[in-house]
């Protein structure tokens, strides 16, 4: 199932005056098609999961159809403990030769590297929305390491493969040498959840301030080394296709600066699984889809601390969601 985007008719000026109008509307590519529907009547939005009450259809459109569902999208950049690294994560359909291809000059990307793929699906999760109405595929997760950089030199950089196409070119800063003399520029945040671009509204609460964060964080991002999310990320609570819509949203500066994370009670918290707290604020998650899209240097799954310096700061990570004891 996916978080179903809906807007009322009456945001077009001429439908109350003329019974006709026009809506825009930004379609992020979920690997699938999509069927828009206009509906009377039936939407409840006072709760923090909106309902639909016996929705009157009455008209929708043709199968919509992405032109390439295998379009690598929602790239994404983080440290390891090593600053000749950086770790690249992007998502497809089913791409089966994903690779990365870096260099030091624009359109001269002298090294590549094979992706390691991987994907997870409802019964590596605990409980509903998640695992039922809730889930969708999450496409395939491809990963690579990209290698020998000189810290504190820029690269170029592209992700795909020869079949499906290639992304567009991006480029980053490798992390410095660490030391005390070296200026660190972190723009540190949690709780930001996603929005929709196009102003609609989706059957679980999102949060529209998020988009000026991203925003100003966008038009910062030649004064900043990296990004520390810390904890409550997307917000999706158990309906998948809300990861597409935050990955799409935050690719602009993912792709440029490391995005680093930490798991929040909205990804993690799930009765009688590990977490230190015994409650349902995943909606089912338990910690997967957050655990396999960001690929931390933790010691391993859920165990969700870990430190890396970057440059004159050693940065410590540790989840609230655990036990220490």
């Amino acid at each position: 199932a996916t978080v179903i985007p809906s807007q009322y008719a009456s945001h077009s000026p001429s439908h109350l005056k003329e019974g006709r109008g026009s809506l825009l509307l930004r379609l992020v590519n979920m690997r699938d098609d999509v069927i828009i529907g206009f509906f009377r009547k039936g939407l409840n939005t006072s709760q923090e999961v909106a309902t639909f009450q016996d929705p009157v259809p009455v008209a929708v459109t043709e199968k919509v159809r992405f032109r390439n569902w295998n379009e690598p999208l929602q790239g994404h950049l983080a440290l390891t403990r090593d600053p000749t690294e950086m770790i690249l994560v992007w998502v497809t359909w089913d791409a089966t030769a994903p690779e990365a291809r870096w260099g030091r000059k624009h359109g001269k990307l002298t090294h590549h590297k094979k992706a390691s793929s991987s994907t997870y699906t409802a019964k590596d999760m605990c409980g509903p929305p998640a695992t039922d109405f809730g889930y969708r595929d999450a496409g395939m997760l491809h990963q690579v390491t990209m290698d020998n950089l000189i810290p504190g030199a820029q690269y170029y950089y592209i992700f795909g493969d020869a079949t499906s196409g290639w992304s567009e070119e991006f480029n980053f800063t490798a992390a410095p040498l660490p030391g005390p003399n070296t200026t660190t520029r972190a723009v540190v945040y949690g709780d930001l959840g996603c929005g929709h671009q196009d102003g609609t509204m989706q059957v679980i609460r999102q949060q529209p301030a998020s988009l000026n964060t991203t925003r100003l964080v966008q038009n910062r991002l030649n004064v900043t080394d990296l990004v520390l999310h810390i904890g409550d990320i997307s917000y999706a609570r158990g309906f998948a296709s809300v990861w597409d819509v935050f990955f799409d949203q935050i690719q602009p500066i993912a792709t440029r600066v490391p995005y680093m994370v930490c798991i929040g009670n909205h990804e993690r918290d799930w009765p009688n699984t590990g977490s230190f707290y015994g409650v349902n604020d995943s909606f089912g998650e338990c910690g997967v889809p957050h655990e396999r899209r960001f690929p931390m240097p933790r010691p391993s799954l859920d165990q969700p601390w870990y430190g890396f310096d970057y440059g004159s700061v050693h940065f410590v990570v540790m989840s609230t969601e655990h036990n220490f004891t």
